[in-house]
């Protein structure tokens, strides 16, 4: 699990965190088992802060298009 990982989309996510669990599943590796914890952690603040930024862009999208109704 050392690689390196790149998360741009929440699919990338999804993946990673089937990865860590067939590695779980699969090795019973406890470096993984032990910061599996940390890991969810993380991933559920990525994902977060992908919500609050789509969630800004949305709301930016929305501001033009009704101050282009009201033209």
């Amino acid at each position: 699990m050392t690689n390196k990982i790149q998360l741009k989309t929440p699919e990338d996510v999804r993946r990673y965190v089937c990865k860590v669990l067939r590695t779980i599943q699969e090795s019973g590796d406890d470096k993984v088992i032990e910061n599996a914890g940390k890991i969810s952690q993380l991933l559920g603040q990525w994902i977060k802060a992908y919500e609050v930024q789509e969630l800004a862009d949305i709301k930016k999208r929305l501001k033009t298009l009704e101050e282009a109704r009201n033209v």
